[in-house]
């Protein structure tokens, strides 16, 4: 059995043993609070990166979206100035046509005048031979040139 005595000497061991124990207690607790606190960091440190990294594709989406919509933009105008291009050659080459057809239709018409004047001048000099074959006929025998005059 224990004795008062015995009772008295395991109680210093036992405030020992219980001081040693609330210390242990108090080191895991600060402990727990220290895990927490570094993953609570770890997890906000994580929480930045992850924002950097959607940011930063955003970023980049932007500057697609920015490249497409200049090249576009690029491609647009060299289409346009390629129909351009292609108007004012059309619109050369029909004024070219259009030269060569009133060139074709002077030359027409020039020979047209020609042929008319080679005409009248044929016409007045039928009229000429006739007259003077009236004529003459008049001075051989003027009773026969009336009679042809009628």
């Amino acid at each position: 059995m224990t004795t008062t005595r015995d009772h008295h000497s395991s109680l210093p061991q036992m405030a020992y043993i219980s001081k040693e124990r609330a210390g242990q207690v108090k080191e895991k607790a600060v402990a727990v609070e220290a895990e927490k606190v570094a993953l609570a960091a770890l997890e906000a440190g994580m929480e930045v990166a992850r924002r950097r990294v959607l940011e930063e594709e955003k970023r980049k989406e932007e500057e697609r979206k920015v490249a497409a919509l200049e090249a576009k933009a690029v491609i647009q105008k060299q289409l346009h100035e390629k129909e351009l291009r292609a108007f004012v050659e059309a619109e050369a080459e029909a004024a070219r046509e259009r030269s060569m057809i009133d060139a074709i239709l002077s030359k027409i018409h020039a020979e047209d005048e020609a042929e008319a004047a080679q005409r009248a001048k044929a016409r007045a000099e039928v009229m000429a031979v006739r007259h003077h074959s009236r004529h003459m006929a008049t001075m051989r025998c003027p009773a026969a040139a009336q009679g042809a005059l009628r």
